[in-house]
């Protein structure tokens, strides 16, 4: 079952990371406890990585009728921000 999940990690000095996306429960679980490497998203020579949990992840919705009009409206399962379903993960 989709769900909108919205996603913030908090990177120190660097400042933070959102988003708000769409996702399966299994595509979410894989995610924890993984390190992933989002790349110069801070800025310039600054490659995060951060390792993502529960914590990270918020549900905001899982009503089925909304999530597939927000997909129908955005075309995309990334509504905006970072998506961390679309970064490598390092292990």
């Amino acid at each position: 079952m989709q769900k909108l999940y919205k996603f913030h990690l908090v990177c120190g000095k660097l400042g933070y990371i959102d988003g708000l996306f769409i996702a399966d429960d299994d595509e979410v679980g894989l995610l924890s406890g993984k390190t992933i490497y989002f790349g110069e998203v801070s800025g310039r020579w600054l490659e995060t990585y951060e390792i993502i949990d529960e914590s990270n992840l918020t549900i905001i919705t899982d009503d089925c009728h909304e999530i597939k009009r927000l997909k129908a409206l955005f075309g995309t399962n990334t509504l905006c921000g970072c998506n961390p379903l679309m970064y490598n993960a390092v292990d």
